[in-house]
């Protein structure tokens, strides 16, 4: 069980997807009803399992409050999907966005309450060596209020087996929303050519400094 809003809800701990999700019908009938946005300009594509494509109708901001984190509220996006025969029981699915932030609340509070199973089995899943991408744009750039952009990085230290990496939001408190996908990493000897697509779901336009850090994994 988790909080979202303020209201208990079952959901899904799930360390396999990138996004956290709540079903159509549960968003509808909450009282206090979050604006939906839509990303179609945005031109996000978050895959399952199968490989197949998610279908989603668009996205939310809501507060999550986990029962052994209770003094930790997470404002995170999360995506409005169709409803399915699961939703009934389960309307909401928990993603490596938010699990990654109770890992590192767990992390920096080691005499918070106990972990549940469940929880325990997904952090321990996701445990990983996260890396600094660094920005190479020479000119600061401009991000306006729910627009994407694509910015070239580099990061130092990467194993020259890795092919491919995750890029996700490591830090609650970024100003510029990472969009959760596999992104190629070009090996180029001593550094390493990443892209990073970074939303800004504020109502304020963003700048990224020149050779800005943006600590990912």
């Amino acid at each position: 069980m988790v909080y979202l809003n303020n209201v208990e809800v079952t959901a899904l701990i799930d360390s396999g997807s990138m996004v956290t999700t709540v079903s159509n019908s549960f968003y509808l009938s909450l009282s206090n009803k979050p604006v939906l946005r839509s990303l179609d300009s945005l031109g996000l594509e978050v895959t399952i399992v199968d490989g197949s494509l998610l279908s989603y109708l668009g996205y939310i901001e809501c507060t999550i409050l986990i029962p052994f984190v209770s003094d930790f509220k997470l404002g995170v996006p999360i995506l409005v999907v169709p409803d399915t025969g699961s939703d009934l029981n389960c309307p909401v699915v928990i993603g490596t966005n938010v699990i990654r932030l109770c890992r590192d609340y767990m992390m920096d509070n080691p005499s918070a309450n106990r972990v549940p199973d469940s929880w325990d089995i997904a952090i321990d899943s996701i445990k990983c060596k996260p890396l600094t991408v660094r920005s190479t744009n020479m000119h600061a750039v401009s991000v306006e209020p729910y627009e994407t952009v694509t910015i070239n990085g580099i990061a130092r230290n990467v194993d020259a087996g890795i092919s491919e990496v995750v890029t996700e939001n490591l830090e609650n408190s970024k100003q510029l929303t990472i969009y959760p996908r596999m992104a190629t990493v070009d090996h180029q000897g001593s550094y390493s050519k990443i892209q990073v697509r970074l939303c800004n779901m504020s109502a304020k336009c963003v700048t990224i400094k020149p050779k800005s850090d943006m600590s990912y994994k």
